[in-house]
């Protein structure tokens, strides 16, 4: 098979201290030269079908919506309607819940404060608008004052 002889292996202790914490001999302790930038990878083109909308030369372009974000919020939304007698889109059933409802609201209010000012605008305007909606839908479906 291989017709070369093998060599052993060879083990070097490349750490620059001694396991007393003593410097090792023969060691060059100089700080690494400094590595030249790295291209960063290049960027490929919108796609148009994901809804990335290309933008002119020299206009820079809005930043997308994260994901895990929109998902999250609309997974909020979906449960807070569903509370307010929204058909389930699953069993097609409707039941108002005014506490569950209440609780989502609460939770996307609460995501709403712990990321203000860390919101690209698409997605702060995802979740005003979301949270507006769910506000409006819960008037609608909570106990009517006696008149």
């Amino acid at each position: 098979m291989d017709d070369h002889p093998k060599e052993p292996l060879k083990v070097l202790d490349r750490r620059k201290f001694t396991a007393d914490g003593d410097r090792r001999e023969g060691i060059d302790f100089s700080p690494p030269e400094a590595a030249p930038p790295r291209d960063p990878a290049p960027k490929a083109a919108p796609d148009v079908a994901q809804g990335a909308v290309p933008q002119p030369a020299g206009k820079e372009p809005a930043p997308a919506v994260n994901q895990a974000f929109a998902l999250l919020v609309q997974e909020l939304a979906q449960s807070c309607a569903i509370a307010l007698g929204v058909p389930d889109p699953v069993s097609g059933r409707a039941k108002v819940d005014l506490q569950a409802a209440n609780l989502y609201i609460d939770f996307l209010e609460a995501l709403q404060e712990k990321t203000t000012g860390n919101l690209a605008p698409q997605e702060k305007k995802l979740l005003n608008e979301g949270l507006f909606q769910l506000k409006m839908l819960y008037a609608q479906a909570g106990p009517k004052p006696p008149q």
